[in-house]
């Protein structure tokens, strides 16, 4: 099983985080590893052949190109969208505002049918039972 993680970039340490989790039948297709600054490529051919595309935002999140491909997604493949805002992160919160917004997001994903998670534990409990099922 392939999921691609997308999301927040900044430094975060959200990936290694979550991949601690996995079991080791789930591959992950990190783009932070293969891009360079300032590279806005969508990564359509490894998107392509994903199970799933992951897009986790955490209060370190800098731009918005995740929250728009988050969305498009949804309306797109929403079956291979799993999409996860973490309220706080390390030392981080999202304020009330940004979070409020991170809640609607989620709101339209989930009625477009893609799936959301508010911790990497339930992203993990979720890529491991599917991984079980295959």
């Amino acid at each position: 099983m392939l999921v691609y993680l997308g999301g927040t970039c900044s430094g975060s340490v959200w990936r290694e985080k979550l991949t601690a989790y996995l079991l080791p039948e789930i591959s992950v297709y990190n783009p932070v590893e293969t891009i360079r600054e300032y590279n806005f490529s969508d990564n359509s051919e490894i998107k392509s052949q994903a199970d799933y595309i992951l897009y986790v935002l955490t209060p370190e999140t800098q731009g918005f190109l995740s929250v728009a491909r988050a969305v498009d997604m949804s309306n797109k493949h929403p079956e291979k969208l799993l999409f996860c805002y973490l309220e706080s992160f390390g030392e981080m919160r999202f304020n009330s505002h940004n979070l409020g917004s991170m809640q609607a997001i989620s709101n339209m994903i989930l009625e477009n049918g893609g799936r959301v998670f508010t911790s990497l534990e339930g992203i993990a409990q979720f890529l491991n039972a599917e991984a079980k099922n295959r």
